[in-house]
């Protein structure tokens, strides 16, 4: 499958799966939201945050490294984003990779292992495209996203954590590095690249053919419906995939390819709710009539 790289570019919105995560926190865990949502603790946080990235990291200057700081600004000009960015370079011989440390009115990111030399500028575009969108992700909507990640990893870190609270964690997870997949599109102007940039650091390869890996992926969902098996980031068929998917205008995939079809055994706090209100209309069906309701039945 060859999709069209310039055709349009989509807007950067919240993924709906996501927002249904962030909205149940909302509404049934208000005393967590108010706890988590405090800011008091937070210029601390912001001053041991630079403390840590300057005794452990090397900080690059645009001067001597006009490249990523070049392609960051382009990413955060496409993303609508104005706050600064201060980028590092981490310890050597790590795999190549990069991250974001968040502070709401800064960006810091760093980079790991030989990534400039790997990747392309549009590339190296679409890798701070990723990384910056994590920002956007973070304070759009009053920081709800931001709040609703830190209640769930001190959820699912509790020593009563149930599965339903690490699986919720872990989809939210999910959800995030496919919004910033889409960040990284927006800011190369194409999946394309994107892709590319994510097949470079997950393989190591130094050329990869985009339309053949998007032929092996059909291949994948030739076989019948595909979920997630977990982790911190999708696997890369299945982010692939959902970036295509959404710059042809088809988003809502995203539920759909990391949780697959329903399964009692496997229900986050949403789909805990849903169930449950399935369940009462069931019922409530079945129990209507009062020559229903005998011992047996009840």
């Amino acid at each position: 499958m060859k999709v069209a790289s310039n055709t349009y570019t989509p807007k950067l919105e919240p993924i709906e799966a996501h927002s249904s995560i962030v909205d149940h926190l909302e509404n049934h865990e208000p005393g967590l939201w108010r706890h988590f949502s405090s800011t008091d603790r937070l210029d601390g946080l912001a001053e041991a945050t630079r403390l840590e990235l300057l005794k452990n990291l090397v900080r690059l200057s645009p001067d001597s490294h006009p490249r990523p700081y070049e392609a960051a600004l382009h990413a955060a000009n496409a993303l609508d984003l104005t706050v600064p960015i201060t980028i590092y370079q981490g310890p050597s011989g790590q795999i190549s990779n990069a991250s974001l440390y968040f502070l709401p009115e800064e960006a810091h990111v760093v980079l790991f292992g030989p990534i400039l030399e790997q990747l392309s500028d549009d590339e190296l575009r679409a890798l701070f495209g990723h990384e910056l969108a994590h920002h956007v992700l973070w304070t759009c909507e009053g920081s709800r996203f931001w709040i609703a990640d830190r209640l769930l990893d001190a959820n699912a870190a509790h020593p009563s954590a149930e599965p339903s609270h690490l699986l919720t964690s872990e989809r939210f997870q999910l959800y995030t590095e496919l919004f910033a997949d889409r960040g990284g599109a927006i800011a190369a102007g194409s999946t394309d690249a994107a892709i590319r940039c994510l097949l470079k650091i997950q393989t190591g390869l130094t050329d990869p053919d985009v339309n053949a890996y998007r032929s092996q992926v059909a291949d994948v969902f030739a076989k019948g419906p595909i979920a997630s098996d977990g982790g911190t980031h999708p696997e890369g068929f299945i982010r692939a995939h959902a970036m295509d998917s959404w710059w042809q205008g088809d988003p809502e995939t995203v539920a759909e390819l990391i949780k697959g079809p329903l399964r009692l055994e496997a229900l986050d706090c949403v789909d805990q709710i849903v169930v449950e209100q399935w369940t009462i209309m069931l019922l409530t069906a079945h129990f209507q009539h009062p020559w229903m309701r005998t011992e047996a039945t009840i």
